[in-house]
């Protein structure tokens, strides 16, 4: 799965195992991982991002579409 995000030119890609996503986030200025949990619907999510190899040490993350 890959999206977009405004912020920096934001893009993320991910693969989706049941309700969790786990994948990379890259922008014009860095990049890292994360870890999301889907919705049952799928049209939103919230979960966490991480600095360069890590998917948890940024802080939150969630959005919807």
């Amino acid at each position: 799965m890959v999206g977009r995000y405004d912020y920096k030119n934001g893009r993320i890609e991910g693969v989706i195992e049941g309700n969790t996503m786990r994948g990379r986030w890259v922008q014009d200025n860095a990049q890292g991982g994360f870890i999301f949990r889907l919705s049952p619907d799928g049209r939103s999510f919230d979960g966490r991002w991480g600095r360069g190899a890590s998917e948890t040490d940024g802080g939150p993350w969630a959005g919807r579409r």
